[in-house]
């Protein structure tokens, strides 16, 4: 019987001389794959659980490199080994080195679409991440698909929301959450789920990423030449602007992608003109379209390509022009066309159902892009456009351009497919005066393309005109790969700075929690405190007084923290730069008073800067509303209370702008409500035990009966008495909740600290007593 040489395994004999080529090559595999699944591994960690606690970021460069190095070794091992079948041999000398060159650079892409994109977490900083994000939350939750969020097309927004719901599944399964209800039902400027953000942007990372091997396979269709293909990659993978915007949950970078990935199929319409490939080319367009508005575009590339199709096949001795006008529609064209309207009826398909909200979206849209007079607004949208691709990379800027000129003058096929995207996309967004860096990325990805086929151009006609120069095969060998890879570092070195600055900085701490950590290491939770950011930062962390929304610490002067004991300010240096130095904040920024500057980009910090200010609070400074002197024995001095009604058991109670009356009555409450309490003490020596802050509220006339009670930890258990350090002002909220059936009547409220030993063990005053009355209420109807 006649046997398939091709899929039979026959071992080959190794002479002895060859064992040890053979040894290499097997211990470099296992080597590659070692170094390849720890690199996976602390990616994974990165995606996990948010930090690269397996190596760092350099051992993650480390590891990369070492999988690179150890891959070409291998690969170079492999080819000099003679051992082996004929199908191990037949599939090595298909691997080129262009392929291993290409997967180097998209692992390298990769990686620097990773790296630093935890930037700004809990903090959301581009704004439309928080409206993506919570379509998949808002889906997983009501099991509506209706997005409800008009200002995209839903494609992107419904695979992040699988990346979210997947996230979440897990998030169940290893205990980050207990029910849907841990994850925040809308999110602005911060998120309670950091985690899930960083795992939709892993995905529009691995979305960026495929445009580096897509410009490879892209330009070796269009020009046979691998060269093309690998310096395209090259530049795609060093684009600052691509790399960027590959950090984010926004439909930009996938729209680049999915603009450069339709011009395979398209190629493929002019060169063999196959249903399929039709069919393949409407539904990038439709995927395109059904990602951004301006997506719709790429529908260019398969409707010039049927044109390019209709002119290659010509018949001879035909007036081309008469001929193709009237072949142009044909069925095939009206495929493409229903190809890529189902595809973007599929991919969003409330189009029509909500077509109020979507063109009342898009309008809004248009308005604010045509009519904006912010200062990246412009009049000359294309000069700003073009002005976004030369700051991510002049050199490619100038390649790209050289590379238009040469397509234009050349007017091959693949010449007038190529130039077509972008002159039409150029043309779709110059009607705005807006200028923003992400709408320019279609256009980015498509220069890399122009650059590349310029430069491959100019060097084999400079070769050409270079004298005969003799040299070896190794070093023709190594000529080839080291002059390319030069010109990409001259080309793109550049932009590569600004990734490596970019995503560096990124990576940094915030300067919000720099801030927040600065405040709870030096600070703690007993002093009072108000920031300047968003209350989902801190949580339930006691005496912080967020303000992110008003005036911010602007709107008191010093004397009101002084007399109400707010002992620091989180300032954010932004907010003045935005008042002008109106208000309160020349007063508050006295160099005396400064404890702490946080600053920003001027030393690669990301964030506002930020300004801690030590207000100066002291016993005498205060002015309470029921002020009161007693010790507990050697340790504590009471200083007073501030009393009035909270809406929730642990909220902060403070007096109210304006002045404080001391010693004024104790306001009425009603059964049902709670009376909010700040207990201000003054702590003389550190205190050898823990202590329990307990409220009574006791009837007037039966000072033995509790009718309400509250024993607790104070400051919420985080800062046990054993920690108070002397010296220090705190500020407790023992805030006590009335029962609803609680008789009208007048009550003493008094408080007490005893050892939760079992024995109750008190915390007496300094005249022998167990407590001390705060003060009489009286409880209304």
């Amino acid at each position: 019987m006649k046997q398939d040489l091709a899929e039979k395994t026959i071992p080959l004999e190794p002479e002895a001389s060859e064992q040890p080529v053979n040894n290499l090559k097997n211990g470099l595999r296992w080597l590659t794959a070692l170094f390849a699944g720890l690199f996976i591994l602390a990616l994974a960690v990165q995606l996990l659980r948010g930090k690269l606690w397996l190596v760092g970021p350099a051992g993650v460069w480390l590891l990369l490199l070492a999988t690179i190095i150890s891959a070409v070794a291998s690969f170079v091992a492999e080819r000099r080994s003679q051992q082996g079948t004929i199908a191990e041999r037949k599939r090595l000398s298909s691997i080129s080195p262009f392929t291993v060159v290409v997967v180097a650079l998209t692992l390298l892409g990769f990686w620097l679409r990773v790296w630093g994109q935890r930037n700004g977490l809990p903090y959301i900083i581009p704004s439309d991440e928080n409206l993506i994000v919570d379509v998949g939350t808002r889906i997983l939750k009501t099991g509506n698909f209706d997005p409800q969020m008009y200002y995209y097309p839903s494609f992107y927004l419904y695979l992040e929301a699988i990346v979210g719901i997947s996230h979440f599944i897990w998030g169940s399964f290893t205990g980050l959450y207990t029910s849907v209800n841990d994850l925040p039902d809308k999110t602005f400027a911060i998120t309670t789920a950091p985690q899930m953000y960083l795992w939709e942007r892993t995905f529009t990372a691995l979305v960026g990423t495929a445009a580096i091997p897509l410009a490879y396979i892209a330009s070796v269709k269009l020009w046979k030449d691998r060269r093309v293909g690998v310096l395209a990659a090259g530049f795609v993978t060093f684009s600052a602007l691509a790399t960027e915007h590959s950090h984010y949950v926004a439909v930009d970078m996938p729209t680049a992608t999915l603009a450069l990935a339709a011009l395979w199929p398209a190629w493929n319409i002019v060169e063999k003109g196959r249903r399929r490939d039709y069919i393949i080319a409407g539904i990038v367009a439709g995927l395109a379209s059904a990602t951004k508005w301006n997506g719709v575009t790429v529908i260019a590339l398969p409707l010039l390509a049927h044109l390019l199709r209709q002119i290659k096949t010509v018949p001879a001795g035909t007036a081309p022009l008469p001929w193709v006008g009237r072949r142009y529609f044909t069925p095939e064209l009206l495929i493409t066309l229903l190809a890529t309207g189902l595809t973007f009826l599929v991919t969003t398909p409330y189009i029509f159902a909500r077509i109020k909200g979507y063109s009342d979206a898009f309008g809004t849209n248009i308005t604010k892009y045509r009519l904006s007079t912010v200062e990246y607004a412009t009049d000359t949208p294309w000069l700003g456009n073009l002005q976004t691709i030369w700051q991510d990379s002049l050199m490619l800027f100038v390649l790209g351009i050289a590379g238009v000129i040469l397509l234009f003058l050349r007017r091959r096929l693949p010449d007038l497919l190529v130039l077509s995207f972008p002159l039409i996309y150029l043309l779709s967004i110059n009607g705005y005066r807006l200028i923003y860096q992400r709408n320019v990325l279609p256009l980015t990805i498509y220069f890399a393309l122009l650059a590349a086929v310029f430069s491959i151009w100019i060097f084999d006609r400079l070769v050409e005109r270079l004298p005969q120069i003799r040299l070896n095969s190794a070093a023709k060998r190594a000529a080839g790969i080291a002059l390319p890879a030069l010109f990409i570092y001259a080309v793109m070195s550049a932009p590569l700075s600004g990734i490596l600055y970019g995503d560096n900085f990124n990576a940094q701490p915030f300067s919000y929690d720099r801030a927040e950590a600065w405040l709870k290491t030096n600070v703690g939770p007993g002093p009072l405190k108000l920031v300047e950011m968003r209350p989902q930062q801190w949580g339930d962390y006691p005496n912080t007084i967020s303000r992110a929304i008003d005036n911010g610490a602007n709107d008191f002067p010093l004397q009101y923290y002084r007399e109400r004991g707010i002992q620091y300010l989180a300032i954010n240096r932004d907010r003045v730069a935005g008042e002008n130095s109106s208000g309160s904040y020349p007063e508050l920024l006295q160099p005396s008073l400064i404890a702490q500057e946080f600053e920003t980009k001027a030393i690669n910090m990301p964030g506002p800067a930020f300004t801690i200010v030590k207000t100066g609070v002291t016993p005498e400074t205060l002015k309470l509303q029921h002020p009161l002197q007693a010790e507990f024995g050697s340790y504590l001095r009471l200083l007073g209370v501030n009393a009035g009604p909270v809406k929730q058991q642990n909220e902060l109670y403070l007096p109210p702008k304006g002045e404080i009356k001391s010693g004024q009555d104790w306001p009425h409450f009603k059964a049902g409500e709670i009376i909010g309490l700040s207990v201000y003490w003054q702590v003389l020596n550190r205190l050898p035990q823990d202590y329990v802050v307990y409220i009574h509220l006791q009837p007037e006339d039966k000072p033995d009966t509790n009718s309400a009670s509250r024993d607790t930890q104070p400051f919420m258990g985080v800062f046990p008495t054993s920690q108070w350090k002397p010296g220090e002002l705190l500020t407790d909220t023992p805030n006590l909740a009335l029962p609803a059936n609680l008789p009208p009547g007048k009550y003493n409220l008094v408080m007490g600290l005893y050892q939760n030993d079992g024995k109750f063990t008190p915390l007496p005053l300094a005249d022998g007593a167990g407590s001390i009355t705060l003060g009489t209420v009286n409880i209304t109807k």
